[in-house]
């Protein structure tokens, strides 16, 4: 009976190992609806239509449907108030976790740092985190449909590149919708 279980276990330990890979996907994103829009301790709310497109490159590693790994990120975001409108390119770096089920259909969560820019002793400005919530679909092998909601989290104030917290009752929430095209590229050793 031990050896049974000891030839099972051994089995579930070699079969995930074959599932194994890991992956680079790049991917082109445009955004088709988003908002920024500050509300300030003085009662004010200032809000801008968001657009623009962007690039994303990841590097993960996946087993099982389960999918782990690190994203970089460049975008263009168009940002559109009283009939202006400021374009602007910004860098931003995190980590993705996601599931793939076997109906090529894929879940994903991404955590992207605050932007690169926004760091520089110049700026001064709102900055945030981004938590996006990412649904794919594989409609052929190797490209994949993407649907992605984004939005902010721990907006802070940066004053000549030093974050700090935000006024009390100041909100800020950046919210967007993109839609775009992935290409995963297994990676063999």
């Amino acid at each position: 009976m031990r050896t049974k279980i000891i030839a099972i276990i051994s089995f579930l330990f070699i079969s995930a190992h074959a599932n194994a890979m890991m992956f680079v996907e790049p991917s082109f994103a445009y955004t088709v609806s988003g908002t920024n829009e500050v509300k300030t301790v003085l009662g004010g709310t200032n809000t801008v239509d968001l657009a623009g497109y962007s690039g994303v490159l990841k590097l993960g590693w996946t087993n099982a449907g389960f999918a782990i790994g690190a994203v970089g990120k460049r975008e263009l975001t168009e940002e559109t108030a009283s009939g202006s409108t400021l374009e602007s390119w910004y860098t931003r770096y995190g980590a993705f976790i996601g599931y793939s089920l076997p109906i090529m259909l894929e879940f994903g969560v991404t955590y992207l740092l605050p932007i690169i820019q926004h760091s520089d002793s110049s700026y001064s400005g709102y900055t945030w985190s981004t938590l996006a919530f990412g649904v794919s679909y594989s409609i052929i092998p190797f490209v994949k449909l993407q649907v992605t909601y984004g939005m902010s989290m721990s907006p802070q104030v940066v004053t000549n590149g030093t974050a700090s917290d935000l006024a009390s009752g100041t909100e800020v929430n950046v919210n967007n919708i993109s839609v775009g095209l992935g290409v995963p590229i297994p990676l063999g050793f």
